[in-house]
């Protein structure tokens, strides 16, 4: 109930009692199935979320170096090509270490990789393998590409959700008569 609760935003059904059930079918059970799957699996499935983002001296996030490393592991969508996937071999010339640290930006790790180790005899655990890598949102390109895509680019659901509700929280603090400054007369 919590969880559908919680998606309660995406619902279609105008009957609440057939959204609950919709989701029981389609998003609990399936998980709790794959999580049975995973857990009789004589092999060692693990998730890794990894959010490549550091903290520097002045106190603000940035992109870790270890990012770049990983890049092969990752599954990237460029953001400034409506999230076409970021293939660094077809860049022509190809980016340099400083070209990448200057104009890759993470965004955003939309889903954790998932990977496994399997256990051989004796319990010898081998390399883990990539089942699934991780996804996440980038930027490349040049800065005032994406300084236009920040500013005149359509804002994500949470991005809404957050302002909305940080908006109501302001205007709720401001006083009664507060809605009344947000109101342009023409």
């Amino acid at each position: 109930m919590d969880l559908c609760n919680g998606l309660k935003l995406f619902r279609r059904e105008p009957d609440i009692h057939a959204f609950y059930t919709s989701c029981q079918e389609n998003v609990t059970l399936p998980a709790m199935k794959l999580h049975e799957k995973l857990l009789m699996s004589t092999h060692h499935f693990y998730l890794d979320l990894n959010p490549y983002i550091v903290w520097n001296n002045r106190q603000d996030l940035e992109t870790s170096p270890d990012f770049l490393e990983n890049l092969g592991n990752l599954k990237c969508e460029n953001m400034l090509q409506n999230r076409r996937p970021l293939n660094l071999a077809k860049v022509d010339p190809p980016p340099t270490r400083d070209d990448l640290f200057r104009d890759l930006v993470n965004v955003l790790t939309v889903a954790p990789g998932l990977y496994m180790r399997q256990i051989g005899r004796r319990d010898a655990i081998k390399e883990p393998i990539v089942v699934r890598k991780q996804h996440v949102l980038v930027a490349y390109g040049p800065q005032d590409k994406r300084d236009r895509l920040m500013s005149n680019g359509d804002r994500t659901l949470m991005n809404w959700i957050y302002f909305s509700a940080r908006d109501k929280h302001e205007r709720s603090a401001e006083g009664p008569w507060a809605a009344w400054k947000h109101i342009t007369w023409g």
